[in-house]
């Protein structure tokens, strides 16, 4: 659900991912992280910054590893925060670990400009 302005929405189950991301036309990112973890922490706010700046092409999701581990589980998530960039179902780019927010505005254009 959208939070303090930003369009992230949760996703806790396999079902809604297939939905939101897998059968999707157009790019989606999708953060794996836990409220638990420092480095996610670090990347929340850049992460909600895209989710504002990027709202009218870009769909923004969060999955917290301890409400939903069998998807932690399924995608193989090892480390945090993950972020996997979809783009017509299919994974186009994969971060672990902190990014810039430059590096993260480069690789949203890289995939959403023609």
């Amino acid at each position: 659900m959208p939070n303090n302005g930003s369009r992230i929405s949760k996703i806790t189950d396999t079902k809604t991912f297939s939905e939101k991301i897998l059968h999707v036309e157009g790019l989606q990112i999708v953060r794996f992280c836990a409220d638990w973890s420092g480095p996610c922490h670090i990347m929340a706010p850049v992460y909600e910054e895209m989710s504002i700046l990027y709202q009218t092409s870009v769909s923004f999701y969060r999955i917290d590893i301890d409400e939903s581990p069998k998807l932690k589980k399924e995608f193989g998530i090892i480390e945090l925060p993950t972020i996997l960039f979809y783009k017509n179902g299919e994974v186009v780019e994969h971060i672990v670990g902190l990014i810039s927010k430059e590096l993260f505005i480069q690789k949203m254009n890289h995939f959403i400009l023609p």
